[in-house]
């Protein structure tokens, strides 16, 4: 999660990413971009989206992926009761 921009930051000496590098060393920046760029283009990776918002897919992700699952099997048991009481009261009226 960021503001779409690279940075260069020293996670030793600034944990918190609170300085930002890339003015003080122009070279190894741009050559990091370059590792990356390479990286990517070797595995496939592909660029972010238009308006891609990390905490929506994040709560896409968990809904499909994770609770949709869970209720999966109540659900069908639910609608499989409903649908057997339903054909239960009608073939107890048809008899009577």
């Amino acid at each position: 999660v960021g503001d779409d921009r690279w940075h260069l930051y020293d996670i030793r000496q600034d944990p918190g990413e609170v300085h930002d590098l890339q003015q003080q060393m122009p070279e190894r920046f741009i050559a990091m971009q370059a590792d990356y760029a390479a990286y990517a283009n070797a595995n496939g990776v592909l660029p972010m989206p238009a308006g891609y918002d990390p905490i929506s897919q994040v709560q896409i992700n968990a809904l499909v992926n994770v609770f949709l699952p869970l209720l999966l099997k109540p659900t069908l048991l639910l609608a499989a009761l409903v649908a057997g009481g339903v054909w239960y009261r009608r073939r107890r009226r048809h008899q009577s």
